[in-house]
């Protein structure tokens, strides 16, 4: 079984260094980039907005990267199912100043992580995978 989730990769600058957003999950205790599943007809980009915005309290940048980002990994879902995850991220600049509002039920922290500190702030090897591309793409 195939399942699909589409997210964002924000990141900001504070004087000469990089931000990233990360969202820790309040039921498995995982950090990772905001992300979610599409609603009926919802396009990628639109879930993806709503999911950042549902988890982060936040307003997704308004413009993305051409690129995109692409994690995949295998893992049993609750009846014992193998399940394929495909989450496909887009990246933005956070370039005008937000708090972080409402968060969604399922998410237990958002924070700004200094770009040294991803990787080591990223549960799983497949985040940091893509962070390491997102850090190629931006040079």
């Amino acid at each position: 079984m195939e399942h699909r989730s589409y997210g964002i990769i924000v990141f900001r600058k504070k004087g000469v260094d990089l931000e990233f957003l990360l969202v820790k999950n309040k039921n498995t205790d995982y950090f990772g980039f905001p992300k979610g599943t599409p609603e009926e007809e919802e396009t990628p980009e639109e879930t993806a907005r709503r999911e950042f915005q549902e988890e982060t309290g936040l307003k997704a940048p308004k413009d993305f990267f051409e690129e995109t980002f692409v994690e995949e990994y295998d893992f049993k879902g609750s009846e014992g199912k193998n399940i394929h995850k495909i989450n496909t991220y887009f990246l933005g600049e956070m370039v005008i100043e937000q708090r972080v509002g409402e968060i969604f039920d399922d998410i237990e922290e958002v924070l700004w992580v200094l770009e040294d500190h991803v990787p080591a702030t990223l549960t799983f090897e497949e985040g940091r995978e893509v962070y390491r591309q997102v850090v190629k793409t931006l040079g």
